[in-house]
């Protein structure tokens, strides 16, 4: 149990040290966007303050105060034992032996079956090279603060504001500064939106938050932008939400696709199929997880077994006839649009077509549940060959593509807010009595 013990302490601490590294970039990010609007202040304003105390008091105090939140943060979300030990069942494929063991009770770890678990957990993590699988990397976020940081020293050589300008140049400065408030705040909740999103490990929102940042950031340097150009780079980043939002699909039609689950006779898949037609895909696989816990095991009886083999091949039977409706009813649009414009009816052809084109918008998601359908069918075909570890290996894969259907559906609620914010930002650019702030 000691050696188990101290596998999951070392990845514990490098999944902690990760979490740091992280965060820390953002956070420097952000102190530096502060401090740079901090040393831009004499710059636009005339104060009564040493021009170098000033710019340590902004630099060094914005760096401390990241370092700081940055250690708070990590201490307040750490990854426990038993998330480390999770991860290391994940990332050496142990079967979830390592979680499972430091779950048990003291009663339960004295039993045979628990000595059992403990003895082959031990004997499988004792020649294991943690640091090989949790490595600690240095991504190129590293270099996020860089940027604003050569901003912030650059801004050591402009001069301080002079008291006199002409009321054109304040005009044109208070619209600069109305459009970077506006950047400011968009790229504010932007970051925290990000952090929601590298948490869940939506990588490919991630890349999309990344860019916007990036626009924003350019937004924000442009000494010359005025409103019609801010608002033009805006709807472009809006432009290319929309984009990926339409590749991802419609959630709503997905979940509604589920509906077809219904009527699977009772077994012990019975509150996964419930689940998966209630939408509810996080309960769906919190509770095929908990099936497998019981197949590995072997809790099942034999008439479970049976009832289970049953539900997954009417599960898959369900699933395949929601993608080949879809595909028949692709095929009858097109054929209908055809026999449109050989009738020369361009406007009705047109109608038909939005309508494929609403359903061809779901073929990735039917992608999707073809492939979880074909993997139910393959576990009730080994279930019924008696093949539990086959089963099991197949239900697995199942459960990994309905996690991924997940993430893109809070991709796509991600995607959603931020379309929301940059709705916001517009407004703010917009706004003269609020002056940018929203």
């Amino acid at each position: 149990m000691e050696e188990i013990r101290r596998q999951v302490a070392t990845a514990r601490r490098r999944l902690v040290m990760q979490q740091f590294l992280g965060v820390l970039p953002w956070a420097l990010l952000v102190a530096m966007v502060i401090a740079v609007i901090g040393l831009a202040i004499p710059k636009l304003w005339i104060i009564s303050v040493d021009s170098q105390t000033w710019f340590a008091s902004w630099l060094i105090g914005s760096v401390a105060a990241a370092i700081v939140f940055t250690i708070g943060w990590t201490i307040v979300v750490r990854r426990q034992a038993l998330d480390a030990a999770i991860e290391l069942d994940r990332r050496f494929g142990l079967k979830e032996r390592v979680s499972s063991v430091l779950s048990l009770r003291s009663d339960e770890l004295e039993s045979e079956a628990g000595q059992a678990l403990l003895s082959d957990a031990s004997r499988r993590v004792e020649s294991l090279q943690v640091r090989e699988k949790f490595g600690i990397a240095i991504t190129p976020r590293v270099l996020l603060p860089v940027l604003p940081a050569l901003v912030a020293f650059a801004l050591v050589l402009v001069p301080d504001a002079q008291d006199k300008a002409t009321a054109a140049s304040s005009d044109s400065a208070a619209i600069r500064e109305q459009i970077k408030r506006s950047a400011q705040q968009l790229k504010n909740r932007l970051a925290e939106k990000r952090k929601r999103v590298e948490e869940s490990g939506l990588k490919d929102a991630d890349q999309i938050f990344k860019k916007l940042h990036m626009g924003l950031d350019e937004m924000s340097k442009d000494g010359n932008v005025d409103r019609k150009k801010a608002l033009v780079k805006i709807n472009n980043l809006a432009k290319e939400l929309e984009q990926r939002r339409k590749a991802l699909g419609d959630p709503d039609k997905m979940q509604k696709q589920f509906e077809g689950l219904k009527n699977i006779e009772r077994g012990p898949a019975e509150k996964i199929a419930n689940a998966m037609k209630d939408g509810n895909f996080d309960k769906a696989i919190e509770q095929l997880k908990q099936l497998q816990e019981k197949m590995e095991k072997g809790d099942l009886s034999e008439q479970e077994k049976k009832q289970l083999a049953q539900q997954l091949q009417q599960m898959q039977q369900k699933m395949q006839e929601m993608v080949n409706s879809q595909r028949e009813a692709k095929a009858d649009l097109e054929r209908q649009i055809q026999q449109k414009m050989d009738e020369g009816d361009t406007e009705a052809a047109g109608k038909l077509q939005r309508k494929l084109d609403d359903l061809q918008q779901q073929d990735r998601q039917m992608q999707q549940m073809e492939q979880m359908a074909d993997k139910l069918g393959q576990a009730s075909e080994a279930m019924q060959n008696g093949d539990m570890e086959s089963a099991q290996t197949q239900l697995s894969e199942f459960s990994d593509q309905l996690q991924d259907m997940q993430s893109e559906m809070q991709q796509l609620a991600s995607l959603d807010e931020m379309m929301d914010e940059i709705g916001d930002a517009k407004s703010a650019m917009n706004c003269d009595e609020c002056a940018g702030a929203g």
